[in-house]
């Protein structure tokens, strides 16, 4: 929310908001968004051909290394397990497209090679997780 807030992150969607947010206004924020309960987005449409292709992808990926076994994340290494597919899909390609500023650029040099194809089959296994 920093990087955010001072303009070093590009989120289209949070612009503005987090202008006159103190750093201890983020904190008790962050404090409050991490005590929420886990729930995945979009059960109901689970396609499981799809979700075991993401699957297959991330064990050989190694995706669990840095964001845990149960892709909950730690630190500063985001939580994948349940969050919103389409977030997840426009995420992973503009890592690989080298346009996600100010993120990690481990992502985007791991991101490069793979298909949109293969990104959306992480997508959607990361989700429905």
């Amino acid at each position: 929310m920093v990087m955010i807030r001072e303009g070093l992150r590009e989120i289209p969607e949070m612009n503005g908001l987090l202008k006159h947010v103190s750093d201890k206004q983020i904190q008790e924020l962050s404090a409050l968004l991490s005590s929420q309960a886990l729930e995945a987005s979009n059960k109901a449409t689970k396609d499981l051909s799809k979700f075991t292709r993401g699957e297959d992808l991330s064990k050989k990926s190694l995706c669990g290394t840095c964001h845990m076994p149960q892709y909950q994340g730690q630190n500063q290494v985001p939580r994948l397990a349940g969050q919103r597919e389409e977030y997840l899909l426009k995420t992973m390609i503009a890592m690989r497209d080298g346009k996600a500023v100010g993120r990690d650029t481990m992502m985007s040099g791991i991101m490069v090679g793979f298909s949109d194809q293969q990104i959306s089959a992480l997508a959607h296994f990361f989700s429905n997780r």
